[in-house]
C-alpha cells in the first residue's frame, strides 16, 4: 500500500545557525534531520514510506502561503518564547521544564489553543475554503469538541457554524507520533476518516512504527488508502 508521509522534519545549517540552536542538545536527531539525502532514503525504504512531504517551519513562510491560499496550511508546535517558559512552566528541573512546556504538553495545548483563535476570530467564515493541518493526532481537538460547541455556542461567537463544524471542514490531522489505538479512536469518532492523514513525525518519530500502527488498524481498506494517501493527494494536489 502506498504511504504518503506528512509531517516530516527537515533542517538546514542556516536554520541551527539561527532559530534552530535550541536543538543543539539532541544531536541524535540533529543529524537525520540535515540528512536529505542517502540516509533518509533507506529509513523511509525500511520503514515503507514511499514520499515524504518535509516540513521546515520559518517566520513568514506560513503567512506568505496563507496570502496566495494555494497551499494547506501545516501549523506546527514550536517551543514558547522563555518568559512564556518561565512564567508558567518553571520551577522545576531544566529538563521537566522543557518538556512541561513541548513535547510533553505545552506545545499540544498552545497548537489547539491558535486552531481555537483562528476559528473564533472568524477567519474560517472570511475563507471558507482555507485548509489547516495539525499533527499530533489532533493536538487534543478532537477530545474537547463537544465543549467547544457548548461553550462557544453560536448565539454568542456569531459564527455561521459551531466550532465542529470548522473543525469537521477546515481542519485535517495526521498521526506525527501518535500511535496509540485509544487516540486514534476518539479522532475518527469525531472527525471522520476524510479529515485524518498519516504522518510519522521523523526522525522525532519511528516510520516503521507508524506505517505498523496504520496497518494494524480495523479499518476496511478504502478507509485505510485514504488515511495512507488518499486524503493528502486531495488536499495536496499530489
Amino acid at each position: 500500500m502506498r504511504t504518503i508521509a506528512l509531517e516530516e522534519h527537515y533542517v538546514t545549517p542556516e536554520y541551527m545557525a539561527s532559530e534552530g540552536r535550541w536543538l543543539e542538545p539532541y544531536q541524535q536527531v540533529v543529524r537525520p534531520l540535515l540528512d536529505l539525502g542517502a540516509g533518509r532514503i533507506a529509513a523511509m525504504d525500511a520503514g515503507g514510506v514511499d514520499l515524504a512531504v518535509l516540513s521546515l517551519t520559518r517566520p513568514g513562510v506560513a503567512a506568505a502561503r496563507l496570502r496566495r491560499g494555494h497551499h494547506a496550511i501545516y501549523l506546527h508546535p514550536t517551543p514558547p518564547p522563555t518568559a512564556v517558559t518561565e512564567a508558567i512552566y518553571g520551577g522545576f528541573s531544566a529538563d521537566i521544564s522543557f518538556s512541561l512546556s513541548t513535547t510533553g504538553w505545552g506545545w499540544h495545548i498552545d497548537t489547539a489553543l491558535h486552531v481555537l483563535r483562528l476559528i473564533v476570530s472568524g477567519v474560517f467564515d472570511r475563507y471558507p475554503t482555507l485548509q489547516v493541518i495539525v499533527g499530533h493526532m489532533g493536538e487534543t481537538l478532537p477530545f474537547m469538541l463537544p465543549r467547544f460547541d457548548v461553550a462557544f455556542a453560536q448565539r454568542m461567537s456569531r459564527l455561521e457554524l459551531p466550532v465542529s463544524g470548522y473543525l469537521r471542514r477546515n481542519i485535517s490531522y495526521t498521526f506525527s507520533g501518535f500511535n496509540e489505538r485509544p487516540t486514534f479512536d476518539i479522532l475518527l469518532a469525531q472527525m471522520g476518516v476524510d479529515r485524518i492523514m498519516f504522518s510519522t513525525d521523523y526522525p522525532y518519530g519511528s516510520m516503521a512504527t507508524a506505517t505498523e500502527f496504520l496497518a494494524g488498524l480495523p479499518l476496511d481498506e478504502a478507509s485505510r488508502e485514504s488515511i495512507a494517501f488518499g486524503n493528502a493527494e486531495k488536499l495536496m494536489k499530489l
